[in-house]
């Protein structure tokens, strides 16, 4: 299957932004000061239609460079024909990358075509089959057959996503039982969440910075947050997003706190932290309860929670975010995630295995 694809490069100015934060303006002036990515933009054209790319550049030792595209492209493609598409868009896009360029990723929203639950028994980590199986079925119908699941997926393919458009009540009673017993207890233990300025964000990175060691997480420096909230706060809001900061306090004492996105029609769940502390009072809860409250104020008819395990698995490090997340309601999305498209075959080979080594130490590698 042939498609074609003409591609021209744009100016950050020429986007305008749509639902997708990872493809917005606000998330590539985010990342190229706090990780000093190089921001590309592109228009696309093809038979069913057009649409715009943020592209990162990513330089590494040697000069090679790779290019990351977040959740892109998000034109509607049948399963059948997405292969095609990447492989006609990578050579679109590839004139207008640097020569040093070893591969493109792609962190895809496209729904994933296995049924990742129904295969939990056959693949018990993730619900998908092995990489070489997923890439017989991706480069099916390509003529280079040139497209790599990547060794890992940068940004969460599952995840729980709420539909907005019901009305409070509604909503609170889509969630689960436990649920709704749980966000009612944090209100009759008087967990206070509020909205909270910038002012509050060392109160809440200290928290963040127990969560990490307790979990065992990445921990990025404070200087990440300020950045985010000073290009995307509401003191300092973008003309394409609004970070919020919301913090659960029993008695003037700060027990968690998350960071929400409200985006045009999306509203994402970014970071979250915890004390530890009065376990009993359900903060958590409440917060994502206030967070659902303020994306619906907002006018967002989407709220999604960023990030569980693929289905219920006591083994898999996120399962607990699959048992809270999911009580919300809402419908669990299982994204195809991470897809390389090598040009420089030998130094992708190379990066591939020093990406794995990274993973198998518990550090990140391109982020």
């Amino acid at each position: 299957m042939r498609l074609a694809i003409e591609c021209r490069s744009l100016k950050a100015a020429d986007i305008i932004s749509g639902p997708n934060l990872m493809q917005s303006p606000l998330w590539a002036r985010y990342k190229s000061l706090v990780a000093g990515w190089k921001p590309l933009f592109f228009q696309y054209y093809c038979d069913s239609g057009s649409g715009t790319l943020l592209a990162l550049e990513k330089r590494f030792e040697g000069g090679f460079a790779y290019v990351y595209m977040p959740w892109a492209p998000d034109h509607p493609v049948p399963e059948e024909a997405q292969g095609p598409f990447l492989e006609a868009l990578s050579t679109a896009v590839l004139p207008f990358l640097p020569p040093s360029t070893v591969f493109i990723r792609y962190d895809l929203v496209w729904k994933s075509p296995f049924e990742v639950e129904e295969n939990a028994d056959r693949y018990d980590f993730d619900g998908r089959p092995p990489p070489r199986v997923r890439e017989m079925r991706m480069n099916f119908s390509t003529s280079q057959w040139n497209l790599k699941k990547a060794p890992t997926d940068i940004l969460p393919p599952d995840t729980v996503i709420l539909r907005l458009d019901d009305s409070l009540q509604a909503l609170f009673s889509g969630m689960k039982p436990k649920t709704r017993y749980n966000v009612r207890l944090s209100q009759k233990k008087n967990v206070e969440v509020s909205d909270v300025s910038l002012s509050d964000l060392d109160v809440w990175y200290r928290m963040y910075e127990e969560t990490a060691l307790r979990q065992g997480l990445t921990l990025h420096p404070l200087s990440d947050f300020e950045m985010l909230f000073k290009i995307g706060g509401k003191e300092h809001p973008a003309k394409d997003a609004d970070v919020r900061l919301l913090m659960a306090y029993l008695r003037n004492e700060p027990l968690a706190g998350i960071i929400i996105c409200l985006h045009p029609n999306h509203a994402v769940y970014l970071y979250g932290a915890s004390s530890g502390l009065h376990r009993n009072v359900m903060a958590g809860f409440g917060l994502q309860w206030k967070a659902v409250e303020l994306a619906k104020k907002h006018g967002c008819r989407y709220y999604d929670l960023f990030g569980i395990s693929p289905f219920y698995n006591p083994a898999h490090p996120m399962n607990p975010l699959y048992r809270f997340k999911t009580g919300f309601g809402g419908r669990l999305v299982h994204r195809r995630g991470c897809w390389d498209f090598p040009v420089n075959h030998e130094a992708y080979e190379q990066m591939v295995v020093q990406e794995a080594a990274a993973l198998s130490s518990g550090k990140g590698y391109y982020t």
